[in-house]
């Protein structure tokens, strides 16, 4: 008798053990799954600029933004960019009509607009800082 229930016995604590690795295993499938990160679309986005046109002659460069990002002139204006962050920037024109080449901190750039038409700009260094330049007769 006592053979048979050190049998019996021995049966449940295996069958026991049994139950208890499925149900963890179980568990750590549902936590992995529950963890996993979502998939995340990495398609860049190219930055556009959504400002309203200030009138205005004066760029200044700060906190690695453009400002005002937007500005209208008219033909014949002379627009100075003015770097005033610590770190050198650019102001150079997509179609490349102007380019300012490096700007260090407290150094200025000006170009003057011979041709109506909107410009398209940014920061050859840091492209995620943008601006445009509407440009009236």
């Amino acid at each position: 008798m006592d053979r048979n229930r050190a049998s019996a016995s021995f049966r449940h604590g295996l069958a026991t053990i049994a139950v208890s690795a499925s149900l963890f295993l179980a568990g750590c499938g549902q936590q992995a799954a529950a963890s996993a990160p979502a998939a995340v679309d990495a398609t860049p986005v190219a930055p556009t600029v959504q400002a309203t046109p200030v009138a205005t002659t004066s760029v200044a460069i700060q906190n690695f933004r453009f400002g005002p990002q937007a500005i209208a002139v008219h033909v014949g204006d002379k627009v100075t960019w003015t770097n005033h962050d610590v770190e050198q920037h650019t102001a150079t024109a997509k179609d490349k009509s102007f380019d300012s080449d490096v700007i260090d901190n407290n150094k200025s750039y000006s170009f003057t607009f011979t041709k109506a038409g909107t410009y398209s700009y940014s920061c050859l260094i840091h492209p995620e800082m943008i601006g445009t330049v509407t440009v009236t007769p």
